[in-house]
């Protein structure tokens, strides 16, 4: 990637690729990071969206039934200077938009899908999901309306749980239906740090997947193992005309119908009784108050009666009540001939038939699965069909690729230079004080310079105050001498 360094206006080159991160962090420290934006290469690649070059007239918005608004724009912190992203405006709305692809089927080749997402206000509760789907002749208008999603992808959170989830629409070779499938395997989400994070499925033609989030692999496996309900059809299903019969007892057991109440079991016993053997302390005072009037108390000057009502003399314990004061009650302790309500046994029953289930019948639309990734209908659309509570969400770098390589290559030109640039960022954000603005070289030389001049400026009145001092002790020793010196013809006598 060919980039320049700039602040101020001053231009410098980027070192070598290995001194890269090094040489972001030393400067952050003195200087603001940016890079220029420089388009990137977008070869080995099915299809790639970076948002420039008129991407307005690419991507259609479903206005009608939504209030959610777009804008193609840049970020509110800038890393690269220019790069243009979609913006999700509005929150607490929901926002469907949609862009054309070329036809992508499902046959020979693997399916990348790749975005990069930037949460500017954070996530607390939405989803970002990216939808590769079907527009079955429908202009891009119509997105989720009468389109058909194949698949979806991206992060999704509420509060403190998240995950990002993976969702595929499988259609039946027989009833022509599509049925949904998700993914089972938990893969959590970055942290909210309002970076940008970029999130890499990738689906083989053997039915593998692997899930990466920041290029770093977190979920993978079959297609034929960690979905629900399975790819896998099953032979046979509920008959739904079978009704459970009315005589059918699942009740596995039940009170013993021979059981009788004991002679002697007393339901009207308490749980709990006084205690016999407790007697008051020695000293207890049983017609003492525990608290009297407080002889210190008086009241205010300013109490008015009229308004603050009658003035009451505040309580303070008694101070005779080292044991105890007031009428003496018995602790409660367990009845031992406490029982309870009287419950006759259980018994297994003997009509106990097993929890009923309907009969299984033959699967009108069963078929014999060898290939899930193949049974994926092809797509021309990708989507974004979006709830979200928060707003200032931005996509950019959307892509669609036929092997993981060039996928995690051209994050490599994107996402990782822009990540490295926003690390070095917060990285001389946090290495600075408090203050929101970090101190540039030519604030500090300013400053210094300031001294200077000031230290300089001190001297000089110190030293005029100084010569001043002794001009004025050199004019009165003068006088004095003046004064005090006898006259040229001498004295008169």
């Amino acid at each position: 990637v060919s980039v320049t360094w700039l602040s101020l206006g001053v231009g410098v080159p980027v070192p070598a690729n290995e001194n890269f991160t090094r040489w972001l962090e030393g400067r952050s420290k003195v200087w603001p990071v940016l890079l220029n934006h420089t388009p990137p290469d977008r070869s080995g690649l099915w299809f790639a969206e970076t948002f420039e070059g008129g991407a307005e007239s690419r991507w259609k918005s479903s206005v009608p039934g939504h209030n959610g608004t777009w804008k193609i724009g840049k970020r509110r912190r800038e890393a690269l200077v220019g790069d243009l992203g979609l913006i999700l405006l509005k929150e607490g709305a929901k926002h469907p938009i949609a862009a054309g692809i070329p036809q992508f089927s499902f046959q020979g080749k693997s399916f990348v899908l790749q975005m990069e997402i930037k949460f500017q206000n954070d996530l607390y509760c939405g989803g970002a999901f990216l939808q590769a789907f079907h527009r079955a002749g429908q202009p891009l208008e119509n997105f989720g309306n009468g389109t058909q999603s194949v698949v979806l992808f991206g992060p999704d959170r509420c509060g403190s749980k998240g995950r990002v989830a993976m969702l595929f629409f499988f259609q039946n070779p027989v009833s022509k239906q599509f049925e949904a499938s998700m993914g089972t395997k938990y893969v959590p989400l970055p942290p909210n740090d309002r970076l940008t994070h970029i999130f890499t499925l990738a689906v083989n033609k053997d039915s593998t997947y692997e899930i990466l989030v920041d290029q770093e692999t977190q979920a993978f496996g079959s297609l034929y193992q960690d979905l629900e309900p399975s790819v896998i059809p099953p032979e046979e299903i509920d008959d739904l005309s079978d009704v459970k019969p009315d005589t059918w007892v699942q009740q596995a057991r039940i009170h013993d119908p021979a059981a009788a109440q004991p002679d002697d079991w007393d339901e009207t016993a308490p749980e709990f009784i006084e205690d016999a053997d407790a007697y008051p302390l020695a000293g207890w005072l049983h017609d003492a108050p525990s608290h009297i009037p407080d002889p210190k108390a008086v009241k205010p000057r300013d109490w008015d009666e009229e308004t603050d009502g009658v003035w009451e003399t505040p309580l303070t314990p008694n101070p005779e009540c080292t044991v105890g004061c007031g009428p003496w009650k018995r602790p409660m302790i367990p009845n031992p001939a406490y029982k309870g309500q009287w419950v006759p046994r259980k018994i297994d029953n003997p009509d106990y038939r097993g929890e009923w289930k309907p009969r299984q019948v033959k699967n009108p639309n069963y078929f014999r699965e060898t290939n899930a990734y193949g049974r994926l209908h092809a797509v021309d659309g990708i989507g974004l069909d979006l709830w979200s509570e928060q707003a200032n969400v931005l996509f950019d770098n959307i892509i669609i690729a036929t092997s993981l390589d060039a996928a995690k290559a051209f994050a490599d030109r994107t996402w990782r230079v822009r990540r490295q640039v926003e690390d070095a960022q917060r990285a001389g954000r946090d290495s600075m004080s408090a203050v929101e603005q970090p101190v540039f070289a030519w604030q500090k030389w300013a400053a210094a310079v300031c001294l200077i001049i000031g230290v300089a400026i001190g001297f000089f009145l110190v030293l005029c105050r100084h010569w001043s001092r002794r001009r004025s002790r050199r004019q009165i020793a003068e006088l004095i001498a003046r004064a005090t010196a006898p006259p040229e013809g001498g004295l008169d006598v």
